[in-house]
């Protein structure tokens, strides 16, 4: 998945990261997730949503896909080394 984040900042697309229901939500609303789209999350650039938004009303996919398009590429952290494997 590293790869394919930094391909897509690469190329300043959007970025949106689903929880999927097999990645559990830890106390304080705290998931694992690759570093680089933290880092991304953190600045601004990529959205953040869990999987039962868009299962539940996929008429909501759309517009949290034009939130992500809207957001300022300034804000794009692409600085991490690549990993070799994937994993966290």
């Amino acid at each position: 998945m590293d790869w394919e984040i930094k391909a897509t900042l690469d190329k300043e697309h959007a970025l949106i990261g689903v929880n999927l229901p097999t990645n559990p939500i830890q106390p304080g609303d705290w998931t694992h997730k690759p570093d680089q789209l933290q880092d991304n999350i953190n600045s601004g650039y990529a959205m953040w949503t869990t999987w039962a938004i868009p299962m539940s009303n996929p008429s909501l996919l759309p517009g949290l896909i034009e939130q992500a398009r809207s957001r300022r590429t300034s804000l794009i952290r692409n600085s991490r080394e690549l990993r070799r494997r994937n994993g966290y």
